[in-house]
């Protein structure tokens, strides 16, 4: 997208007075005009398959096992609201209970959540630079000025999971991806 941008600002050649050429400024237009018409119910109400497949009759926490899949799939509603922060602490309680108790739901489980965690910070990342703390350089390629992450809990917390997942995995092309 990026490349596609700069392609666009070369193509058109002219500037705004702030810096933008007008490609980029089509771009944020374009963006905002889908953004504004976005169905954000359906955004929220999109289960994973997964997660759903586990949580199937589960309706209280009485036990370990069901307050793992309660909260996994809770922390999933939460990544999917935009609340990043939240799922990423809520899918991180999970995958150390996990770890200390290996055989309540076994290793499918555990990977699903350790990639639902990546995704969360890499989220969180995203929401507390580019959004928070936007600037002209934001978002675009290559990385620059504004555009550098001040924020670095939410990349480093990927890179330590999506590492963690490619040492115990190293054909898991998402995870690559991911880390790229």
């Amino acid at each position: 997208m990026a490349a596609a941008l700069g392609a666009l600002s070369g193509a058109r050649g002219q500037a705004s007075p702030l810096g933008q050429a007008d490609g980029t400024r089509e771009m944020v237009a374009l963006l905002t005009r889908l953004g504004a018409h976005a169905d954000q119910r359906l955004i929220e109400q999109r289960p994973d398959p997964a997660l759903a497949r586990y949580a199937r009759g589960v309706s209280d926490r009485s036990d370990l096992r069901s307050r793992l899949v309660l909260d996994a799939a809770l922390a999933y509603d939460w990544l999917l609201a935009g609340r990043s922060r939240d799922a990423v602490v809520r899918f991180q309680a999970v995958k150390d209970a996990l770890r200390e108790n290996p055989t309540v739901l076994g290793r499918h489980f555990y990977s699903l959540v350790r990639g639902h965690l990546a995704v969360a910070y890499l989220r969180m990342g995203e929401q507390e630079n580019c959004v928070h703390h936007h600037g002209t350089d934001s978002c675009l390629l290559p990385i620059r000025g504004s555009g550098v992450h001040v924020e670095k809990d939410g990349s480093r917390g990927a890179i330590r999971e999506l590492a963690e997942i490619l040492g115990e995995n190293p054909e898991d092309l998402s995870a690559r991806w991911l880390l790229n």
